[in-house]
């Protein structure tokens, strides 16, 4: 699975500061959980793996959108990458969250629950993921 370059000049943005380009992803679950529990933001974590071919598109043709870069502000965005197998704090994640399969993306309230029915599995493009951000922002009230 290749990608192709990506087209930068596409992107919007203020400043040209490196925190604009993309989502502030953090990369710890109980971390981010923290943050969201402080600043009463929903947390949208994605399950990830670099063998993961849908999961590379939405990090290349999804994330990247300058809807979803300003959407993700409302969140304390969590990127789990679950390339390894023998990881036993992942796959104790994986069974928390219910992950059958890549990329699976849920959102949760600032207390931690599962905002149900709203969790995405497979690639989606921007049109097609911005509004379950915004129905978890609905959801919280945000």
């Amino acid at each position: 699975f290749i990608l192709p370059p990506m087209d930068l000049s596409a992107r919007s943005g203020g400043g040209g500061e490196a925190a604009e380009v993309g989502v502030a992803w953090l990369d710890d679950e109980t971390e981010a959980l923290a943050q969201a529990a402080a600043e009463g933001k929903p947390v949208m974590i994605d399950f990830t793996a670099d063998w993961c071919a849908a999961c590379k598109e939405l990090e290349h043709r999804t994330y990247p959108d300058t809807r979803i870069v300003a959407a993700s502000k409302g969140f304390v965005p969590v990127m789990i990458d679950a390339t390894r197998s023998d990881d036993p704090v992942v796959n104790a994640l994986l069974e928390k969250y219910e992950v059958g399969g890549l990329p699976m993306i849920h959102f949760l309230r600032p207390d931690g629950s599962l905002i149900e029915g709203n969790s995405v599995t497979g690639f989606k493009s921007a049109d097609d993921f911005l509004p379950h951000m915004e129905r978890a922002l609905a959801a919280v009230g945000s």
